[in-house]
């Protein structure tokens, strides 16, 4: 086998520190990028940003698992947040596993990562995504367990196509917000109240009073989410508080849909509905290796 020694003389050696050095544009050889432009820092508007606030760029991902491991190897993100990770390595040809005890965060990584960047990956034949429910069992498991209630509700608003408010304490009846624009142009957020117990007789005027609270935003609509079937009383509340025209269709202000509708895919009925404003969709990014989460 044919060996040589390195001296001084071949350089430095490769760095194990990956630092964007600004305003080097058109030194690499071969490039007008930077030196290290693929670890640039995030700008608040970055097209990269998906909302976390310790977002790393894919680059330096790329760079890491790169360095460690060969392609067709495992890698695994046991806190995988937006994904990042799992994009390095699906555009890497390795196989991956990412955990995340949000399920906002595995839809992020569903509608963003994989269905965004990787159109042709298929969820269930590609990778396989565990641990939500797929039934209303499953779905009664999660939200009866105290430690994941939250997740639940979590679940819920995101199936919805939500955002969820998944910040811990008083939410002041606010579960989520699924986002609409009923000028085309102007995105507003109808409220979301998710109920795993047993329902109340006042849990549709609790609801359609934070919507009037929230009607700068919400203009007044207003979707409960419920484990069990709600009551004709409920439902008898929920149409009291009437319709509005848009588009030349009549859309209700407070609508009622129960997990077992959600699961059967049913929306709620929205002028303009905007599916998830807080999942914005990437161009195709190239890869080779399909996988599992």
């Amino acid at each position: 086998m044919y060996g040589r020694t390195i001296t001084p003389n071949d350089g430095p050696a490769a760095p194990d520190i990956w630092a964007f050095q600004p305003y080097t544009e058109g030194t690499v050889f071969g490039t007008d990028k930077g030196i290290d432009d693929d670890v640039r820092w995030l700008s608040p508007k970055d097209a990269e940003r998906l909302g976390y606030p310790t977002q790393k760029p894919v680059g330096i991902l790329k760079h890491i698992i790169s360095a460690s491991s060969r392609p067709g190897e495992l890698v695994l993100d046991p806190f995988c947040g937006c994904g990042t990770t799992i994009a390095a390595a699906q555009m890497l040809a390795r196989r991956w596993v990412g955990i995340d005890i949000s399920p906002f965060a595995i839809e992020l990584i569903r509608r963003q990562r994989l269905e965004g960047a990787f159109p042709h990956l298929k969820v269930g034949v590609d990778y396989n995504i565990e641990g939500l429910p797929t039934t209303i069992e499953g779905a009664r498991m999660m939200a009866e367990q105290g430690a994941v209630r939250k997740a639940f509700e979590i679940w819920a608003v995101s199936k919805l196509d939500g955002i969820p408010n998944d910040k811990k304490g008083a939410d002041k009846g606010v579960d989520g917000r699924i986002a609409f624009k009923p000028d085309g142009k102007t995105t507003k957020f109808a409220v979301v109240s998710v109920k795993s117990g047993k329902l109340k007789a006042d849990d549709i005027r609790s609801l359609m009073a934070v919507a009037k609270r929230e009607e700068a935003s919400s203009l007044g609509f207003g979707v409960l989410v419920a484990l069990n079937p709600p009551t004709a009383g409920m439902k008898a509340d929920a149409a009291s508080a009437g319709t509005v025209e848009m588009h030349g269709n009549r859309y209700p202000l407070v609508q009622i849909l129960t997990v077992e509708d959600i699961l059967k895919g049913k929306k709620p009925h929205l002028p303009l509905l905007t599916p998830a404003a807080g999942y914005r969709k990437k161009a195709p990014l190239a890869d080779t290796q399909e996988s599992l989460l």
